[in-house]
């Protein structure tokens, strides 16, 4: 899929990921063990194999806490491993809803009207 991708016009491919650590990660993410291996093991293939992207591939490390310039620094140190990675913090959404916890940022309870 990745290579299809990238052959398409596709300029650059963004994975959220929150952790290098999978208790944290299935935590924060609220998902189970499977999703962070096909998550991490996609992350490392497409940085071993996708060479084309004119914007390359970036990390968002989600969730603003007192752990997430480690978790940043992990991630980067890890997946550098495998090719050219950006890895950036970030704020996070609710992913429509699906996560309530510290990964979220509050920014408004405010409810759309019309």
């Amino acid at each position: 899929m990745i290579d299809f991708l990238a052959q398409g016009g596709v300029y650059k491919i963004v994975f959220n990921f929150p952790s290098l650590d999978q208790a944290e990660w299935c935590r924060l993410m609220q998902m189970p063990e499977q999703s962070y291996l096909k998550a991490r093991r996609a992350i490392e293939y497409s940085l071993s194999n996708v060479r084309d992207l004119p914007q390359g591939i970036a990390i968002s490390v989600n969730g603003v806490t007192e752990t997430q310039p480690a978790r940043v620094n992990a991630i980067k140190e890890h997946f550098s491993k495998f090719g050219n990675v950006q890895v950036r913090s970030e704020f996070s959404n609710s992913r429509a809803g699906a996560i309530e916890n510290e990964l979220v940022q509050r920014t408004s309870q405010r409810c759309w009207t019309s």
